[in-house]
């Protein structure tokens, strides 16, 4: 824009938002670009909370994990992970979670603070063995436990993340990706806990919504999504691949 330039603004719903943090400007008035200085922090987040309260069908509802442990991964985790992904995306090349460039990987995801990553432990104890869901280097329950085996072991995961955002008031929105339980634990509860537990962090960082995508077709697939808070219909999905074949 250059200097001295002039804008109109109109008086929509998304008009009238904006203007709330910016009460100096008139809805329909012209603006210099000195109207556009950067925004108060914390007047974006009252106003977050404030719209949130206004419209829960859009914020979406606080939810809670019940009695499920859910938390976000840790370095630890990379093994369960691996192994649960190996249910996920069974011809995928295998990783090790011993090779060093795969811990380099995991490192640098666990250091960026928009990927989050979110596990679910197993309740009880249903075998004397230890281990984590699918405890394998890179593989899916070969390891001693295996999935199921062991109180605390990892069974279900899920990823978030967290994009910047130039609209809704600088309010980011969120990404899931790669939600997956192991076989012998589903339909207990798992995931629909650690959806939930990815749900209440994107809440925190102010997130205004969080997409999922879903490859399946079920009815059931699809009411399991809305009971962890998700709603169909909102929107229509695409999805582009390169033209060159995936890496082997």
């Amino acid at each position: 824009m250059k200097k001295g330039s002039r804008i109109k603004i109109s008086a929509g719903e998304g008009q009238r938002k904006w203007q709330a943090l910016r009460p100096g400007l008139k809805a329909g008035a012209k603006a210099d670009e000195s109207a556009f200085a950067p925004l108060d922090a914390n007047a974006v987040i009252a106003q977050a909370e404030v719209h949130r309260k206004e419209h829960p069908e859009k914020a979406g509802r606080r939810l809670t994990n019940g009695t499920f442990k859910t938390r976000r991964a840790v370095d630890g985790d990379l093994s369960a992970i691996l192994g649960l992904y190996r249910f996920l995306q069974p011809d995928d090349p295998v990783l090790d979670s011993r090779d060093e460039c795969v811990r380099k990987h995991w490192e640098g995801i666990l250091r960026d603070e928009r990927l989050r990553y979110f596990v679910a432990e197993a309740e009880g104890n249903t075998g004397d063995a230890k281990g984590v869901a699918g405890d394998a280097e890179g593989g899916a329950g070969d390891a001693e436990g295996g999935a199921g085996d062991a109180e605390g072991a990892v069974v279900s995961c899920c990823a978030l993340a967290i994009v910047p955002n130039l609209t809704r008031g600088m309010q980011p929105y969120g990404l899931i990706e790669n939600v997956v339980t192991a076989p012998e634990w589903r339909r207990m509860g798992y995931a629909t806990a650690v959806l939930r537990a990815a749900l209440e962090e994107a809440w925190d960082a102010r997130c205004y919504k969080v997409m999922l995508l879903t490859g399946r077709k079920s009815e059931e697939t699809l009411r399991f999504y809305e009971k962890a808070g998700f709603v169909r219909g909102v929107k229509t999905g695409f999805v582009a691949y390169p033209a060159y074949p995936a890496a082997k």
